[in-house]
């Protein structure tokens, strides 16, 4: 192969890479905003929807109805993970 760009495992793992980048720094900001806001509450249930229904919302151009089906789900539980990770990292650092 002529370069990384055209190996598969490579683009998987940057891909690999790139997702668990953007989770970790997900989770940082709301244990931030958490610190911020004095905790969790209405505001924070609040986002957490708000961006549960923007990824709903998402348009999977060039999906099946299947594959759509199957995205949404997927997309929700990592967003309630992130939320979720956030939650207890402020639980574990017992600082707000």
């Amino acid at each position: 192969m002529d370069t990384d760009e055209d190996d598969p495992v490579f683009q998987a793992k940057q891909t690999d890479a790139l997702w668990i980048t953007c989770m970790l720094m997900s989770e940082a900001v709301l244990v931030e905003l958490l610190r911020a806001r004095g905790g969790g509450g209405k505001w924070f249930d609040k986002l957490r929807a708000d961006i549960i229904k923007q990824t709903k919302n998402i348009s999977h151009e060039g999906l099946s109805i299947d594959q759509e089906l199957k995205i949404v789900p997927r997309t929700v539980r990592l967003v309630n993970g992130i939320f979720d990770g956030a939650l207890k990292a402020l639980d574990r650092d017992g600082t707000v």
